[in-house]
């Protein structure tokens, strides 16, 4: 037995263990402990050892052949095992039952199988009311099957040594489970004009199962315009909005059968939540409208809330729920209403419930929330006799409800000139009962503070004891009030003789200087005022300068009107002017037409009527035109004054200057007309007028006057063609009585081409320039011709030198008696002057002539120059 053991340790440590052919066990695990039962197939050699169990496995039973093998204690490596030695060759088949105990770690359970692999390893597993999931990382692979509360698990093994079988509880497979949901609803409805919104939030909790599809009942009425999908609510980022939205890949509504069919992708197993977006067509405000509930098919178990929100244009008058429980404001979901807050301005929750009932139908009542349009103006009515403005300033205050247009009685008798303002796209006219309406236009639903500015005008105003102050009334406004100014023009006089709904003001207090102005704040409107009005005469006064040019054949009248009108302004000046005035024209700021009034001719004036473009007031310059014939030959003529008709004072001046060869004379003036100087005459009557060249100036005391003239005709002067404005004649002298002389002349040619020149006798032509240039001159006779340049600058004077040289004394003479002749020219001379200039060896003693000496003086000698050395130089 030793020497046994001693060889089959021997044997053992020669060699490796043995491996099996296969491996097949059946395990059922109860409660805390694995029953195992192995089949081992071995094709042995002789002396083999094949592991059997290792420890701590508590072998139950092991059927083997007796004959052949035998069962020995011996460790394999440092573990103890129970191994089985081969004593002879063969195929053997092995059974073995063993127990161990099951190892837990958190909800997992384990177990390490004690029995070798083989080259084939399977393995089936019962767990024993048990449902879980089972995994070995040694396994190749695993088939999992239950057996009434058993889970049976079939396994393919791969050689490995300590196979590691575990299992855990099973995790759910939804795909393989029936859809058990429930469903809870926010349902919001939005009454508007002509439609009712409506945004469904539907919450799904999945409990069983997984959906992918859902139907849902749409109430009668209403269709849907928008499914959308949604994880949470209150998902603050895009993207998680986009990833939840995603989960709707199909939606349909049938408004045949009123379903809604929802397809998911992917199917979902948890909680999500659906967008639902409807309508319901309705009439204009104000409706009565039923609403329904959306509700989910196939669902365990639904609940919901109703909620009813306008906004700022609709209110909601009442609310039939019986079936419904009222919550409050605060207990229903903020979703529903964001989602219609960006379409509905002033969106706000009005009523909320709860409902058990998907079938339970509300009624609404709304109405249009009525627009709070509140107007401030400031009026200003400009009075006069040719027209009426009224220009309005409107401030409208729009709350509430926005409105899309303004409109306004037109005031008898006015007409628009301009409506303008930054929300205005245009505006219309139509006659109406109440008269003619003017409706401004708006850009579109228009709320908040808008302007705008109106000016109409009418017809002027006349004296009159009860005229009635036109008023501008938005009819939309809620309450209009404001300010009104009534500003007439000078000559004006208002006077309050009843009013109603406003009251006066001090327009001094609001800054107003202007006279005449009354002011009144709007308290109500419509308001009444009624105003006498009365009209000022005018003040005129009048400063003429009459500026009569006698000629040959006609006396022209150029006349400055100088009006200084006070209390009110004037559109039309009259003015008398004599009958036989010819060409008679009037000019003038505003001047717009002047004709002769028909059948106004008195005491030889005809009446002219100058109309203007609009009335002036103050200083006002009105300029005249006209002339008279005078007859051929005629010695006398008589100058009348024009008058200025219809004024208070008139006063002037009266200038009269004769021109061509007239020469006139006042030998009788009336006394209308008193003498004066013409630089008396104030420079604003001068305008225009040449009163610096008047023969005689007069001051007009009667606007009246007839001022008799004598004339006397002079023949014309002959005309010089040229004009020598000075001469110079420089001489120098010789000691032997030789005498070289330039001439200068400064000369206005005019038309003149050639200069006549004589010299003295026996005195001989050098040269000549003209204009500093020379010139080639030719004699005819005894008289030389010098070229003159055409004028180019009218008026401008050049210069001609002409040089000669004469013999004047013989040489050796101890005293010289000189005459100095001058050449003769053509033209007259002014402004001579002789420089003669003489050696020192004479003295002037005496001189006769027709000029006269000047100055005597002595020149330098210049200094002696050498040829030479100057040739050198």
């Amino acid at each position: 037995m030793t020497a046994s053991s001693a060889g089959s340790k021997t044997v053992l440590a020669a060699k490796a263990p043995a491996v099996a052919d296969s491996v097949i066990q059946e395990i059922r695990v109860e409660d805390k402990f694995a029953l195992a039962t192995a089949k081992v197939r071995w094709q042995a050699e002789k002396g083999d050892m094949l592991p059997l169990l290792f420890e701590p496995t508590v072998l139950t039973r092991l059927d083997y052949p007796t004959n052949a093998l035998k069962l020995l204690q011996a460790p394999v490596g440092s573990r103890a095992a129970r191994q089985l030695l081969a004593e002879r060759s063969g195929a053997f088949e092995i059974n073995v039952r063993y127990e161990l105990p099951v190892s837990r770690a958190d909800s997992e359970s384990s177990i390490v199988l004690p029995v070798p692999f083989g080259v084939v390893n399977r393995l089936s597993l019962t767990l024993v009311n048990l449902d879980v999931d089972v995994l070995s990382p040694q396994a190749v692979a695993i088939q999992r099957d239950t057996a009434g509360s058993n889970t049976v698990a079939t396994l393919v093994l791969s050689p490995a040594q300590d196979t590691r079988i575990a299992w855990k509880p099973r995790s759910r497979d939804v795909k393989r489970e029936k859809p058990v949901f429930y469903a809870d609803i926010s349902q919001l409805y939005v009454p508007a004009a002509g439609v009712i919104e409506g945004a469904h939030y539907v919450s799904i909790r999945p409990a069983q199962g997984e959906l992918g599809e859902l139907l849902l009942d749409v109430p009668a009425g209403a269709t849907i315009t928008d499914v959308v999908g949604s994880g949470r609510p209150a998902a603050a980022d895009a993207a998680a909005k986009n990833a939840a939205a995603s989960i709707v890949s199909l939606w349909r509504f049938d408004p045949d059968t009123r379903k809604l069919r929802v397809t998911l992708n992917p199917p979902q197993s948890r909680p999500f939540g659906l967008l639902v977006r409807s309508q319901a067509a309705t009439g204009t405000l104000p409706f009565e409208h039923s609403v329904g509930l959306i509700a989910v098919e196939n669902a365990a178990g639904q609940i919901g809330l109703l909620g009813i929100a306008t906004g700022n244009e609709v209110q909601l008058d009442t609310v039939g729920a019986e079936p419904f429980s009222p919550i409050n404001l605060e207990d229903f979901p903020e979703y529903p209403v964001s989602v219609l807050q960006p379409q509905i301005p002033g969106l706000t929750l009005r009523r909320a419930f709860r409902y058990a009932d998907t079938k339970a139908v509300a009624s609404l009542k709304a109405s249009a929330v009525q627009p709070d349009v509140r107007v401030e103006t400031q009026d200003t009515v400009s009075l006069s006799e040719d027209r009426t403005v009224l220009a309005a300033n409107a401030t409208v205050n729009i709350t509430r409800a926005g409105i899309f247009r303004l409109s306004f009685v037109m005031p008898a008798g006015f007409d628009v000139e301009s409506i303008s303002g930054p929300a205005l796209t245009h505006w219309t006219e139509m006659k109406s009962d109440a008269g003619r309406v003017i409706t401004l236009h708006l850009r579109g639903k228009t709320e908040g503070e808008q302007k705008f500015a109106i000016s109409l005008a009418g017809p002027g105003v006349k004296a009159t004891n009860a005229w009635t102050v036109p008023q501008l009334v938005l009819r939309e406004a809620g309450k209009q009030q404001g300010t009104l100014l009534l500003a007439p023009e000078q000559g004006l006089r208002l006077q309050v003789v009843t009013r109603d709904g406003v009251t006066q003001l001090d327009p001094q207090k609001s800054g107003i200087q202007q006279k005449g102005v009354l002011a009144f704040r709007v308290i109500q409107s419509p308001w009444t005022l009624r105003l006498g009005i009365e009209q000022v005469d005018p003040w005129i006064q009048v400063t003429s300068l009459q500026h009569a040019t006698v000629n040959e054949a006609l006396v022209k009248v150029a006349a400055n009107l100088q009006y200084q009108i006070e209390n009110t302004g004037l559109k039309a000046f009259h003015v008398l002017v004599p009958t036989n005035a010819e060409g008679v024209r009037f000019q003038g700021e505003q001047v717009a037409d002047f004709l002769p009034v028909a059948g106004s001719i008195t005491n030889g004036l005809q009446e002219w009527e100058v109309k203007l473009h609009r009335r002036v007031i103050g200083s006002y310059l009105l300029q005249a035109n006209y002339q008279t014939p005078v007859p051929e030959r005629a010695t006398e003529v008589v100058v009348r004054g024009l008058q200025a008709a219809e004024v208070n004072l008139q006063r002037g001046f009266v200038t009269i200057q004769a021109g061509g060869r007239l020469q006139v004379r006042a030998d009788a003036p009336p006394a209308a007309l008193q003498a004066t100087e013409w630089q008396s005459i104030p420079r604003a009557l001068q305008q225009n007028l040449p009163a610096a060249s008047a023969n005689f100036a007069y001051r007009l005391v009667e606007p009246a006057f007839q001022l008799p003239l004598q004339l006397e005709r002079h023949e014309a002067a002959r005309l010089l063609p040229a004009r020598v404005n000075n001469i110079t004649f420089t001489s120098v002298i010789s000691d032997d009585g030789e005498m070289l002389t330039q001439v200068r002349l400064e000369i206005v040619p005019g038309d003149k081409r050639l200069l006549n020149l004589t010299l003295p006798k026996d005195a001989s032509f050098w040269f000549a320039f003209v204009n500093q240039s020379g010139v080639w001159p030719w004699r005819e006779g005894d008289r030389i011709l010098i070229p003159l340049e055409q004028q180019s600058h009218g008026g401008k004077a050049i210069p001609v030198e002409i040089f000669y040289s004469s013999r004047i004394g013989r040489p050796g003479d101890r005293a010289l008696d000189l005459a100095l002749v001058a050449p003769k020219f053509d033209l007259p001379l002014e402004n001579l002057t002789w420089r003669v200039s003489l050696s020192d060896k004479w003295r002037l003693k005496d001189w006769s002539g027709s000029l006269q000496l000047q100055q005597d003086e002595l020149v330098p000698r210049a200094a002696a120059v050498v040829l030479q050395p100057y040739l050198d130089g």
